[in-house]
């Protein structure tokens, strides 16, 4: 997770997008085109040549952070602006539009839901109420805090009373694609306020959600799923299916977004998901090769 100037290291949240370990092949960045099936992408600066998915940037005018008395702006640079308040600080890339939040680790915390399902409601219709497009949102998970330390993800296996606090995250779905690096989550308290929160939900071409939407129904038939499956280098131990990815929040830039097919090929619990495009040609997210620059094993 990003370390900022002046904010605590946030506890490990399932949905911030991890930079998984890659798997070896040629070193292939994905790259643009529309019908050599090689990966989709799109970028902010091509926007204007066709449709846009809107995304939603979260701010501090629309925030429940309880950022405390008298803010003011104490950085701004081409990278991060943070603001902060008696209690805590808002920061945003103004490159991509991510924003996080956190309290001082001196402030109090809480008292928190820790219903999971109240949780999930009230974090959805607060950033439903902000501003983030209904129509894009997926299922709500929960990350918990139990007992002073651990995350576990779901509430049954827990005692009565163990649960200290409730993450709730958002995941990004738009005409049925799961949008994997895209997230919106908050800690709420009891009182409506929010102690931390993370948002980063990039505006998205049209062409590629189009693109991604005519690949699944090719592979909604039996057939053509299994010839497809036959092009991969070994058949998959799990089929994440076809998704949408983009550049992370990690990369101070616009936002560029891909069509991949995800699968793990990997027997292994660890094993990280792999990315085709819609020949069946293997490629890597820009973050995947910035984070593992010249390690990408041979195959």
């Amino acid at each position: 997770m990003r370390q900022l100037s002046g904010i605590r290291t946030l506890e490990c949240i399932a949905c911030v997008v991890a930079v998984s370990s890659v798997g070896c092949g040629a070193d292939r960045a994905p790259e643009p085109s529309g019908t050599t099936g090689q990966a989709l992408a799109s970028s902010a600066a091509d926007a204007q040549a066709s449709s846009v998915i809107p995304g939603y940037v979260h701010t501090l005018n629309a925030s429940k952070f309880r950022i405390g008395q008298n803010p003011t702006l104490e950085l701004s640079t081409g990278v991060l602006q943070q603001w902060r308040g008696s209690l805590g600080a808002f920061s945003t890339d103004p490159t991509n539009g991510w924003s996080m939040a956190s309290l001082d680790s001196t402030t109090p915390r809480g008292p928190y839901i820790v219903n999971a399902a109240t949780q999930n409601a009230a974090v959805r219709d607060y950033f439903l109420t902000a501003g983030l497009p209904a129509d894009q949102v997926g299922p709500v998970g929960a990350d918990f805090e139990v007992g002073g330390s651990g995350q576990a993800n779901s509430q049954a296996t827990f005692a009565s009373g163990s649960v200290r606090s409730i993450n709730s995250v958002l995941s990004r779905v738009v005409q049925g694609i799961r949008v994997v690096e895209s997230f919106a989550w908050a800690k709420m308290t009891t009182g409506g306020d929010v102690d931390m929160e993370a948002v980063f939900w990039p505006p998205l071409d049209g062409s590629v959600v189009n693109s991604a939407v005519n690949f699944a129904a090719t592979m909604a038939d039996p057939a053509m799923h299994a010839a497809y499956l036959a092009k991969l280098p070994s058949p998959p131990v799990r089929d994440g299916g076809v998704v949408i990815h983009h550049t992370d929040f990690t990369l101070h830039s616009a936002s560029s977004a891909y069509v991949s097919y995800d699968v793990t090929l990997d027997s292994m619990s660890s094993a990280s998901m792999r990315h085709f495009d819609v020949n069946g040609n293997e490629f890597w997210l820009p973050q995947e090769l910035a984070a593992n620059p010249g390690s990408i094993r041979k195959r």
